[in-house]
């Protein structure tokens, strides 16, 4: 998966498609893991700051829950130094 820089729209066509795909051909998959930074893409230099998101209140984050409870399964997402979940 590699995600388009700073397009978070085009990035997260692409996460819920990958969860399709995935929960379509396997619905007892419990765990999804994703590579960091997979919203936003990787060499946004100063811009990291800018487009941090916090887990529960932007766009991006609510839309990957809303996918984790939809399927019942934990999705995971690295990003800087801490560590983002949903379920």
């Amino acid at each position: 998966m590699e995600p388009i820089l700073l397009d978070f729209a085009a990035n997260m066509k692409i996460i819920e498609g990958y969860i399709e795909k995935i929960m379509g051909e396997n619905k007892e998959t419990d765990l999804i893991i994703f590579p960091e930074l997979i919203t936003s893409g990787y060499e946004c230099g100063s811009e990291f700051q800018n487009i941090a998101e916090v887990a529960g209140q932007d766009e991006s984050m609510k839309r990957i829950g809303e996918l984790a409870k939809r399927y019942k399964e934990f999705l995971i997402a690295r990003a800087f130094r801490y560590l983002y979940n949903s379920f």
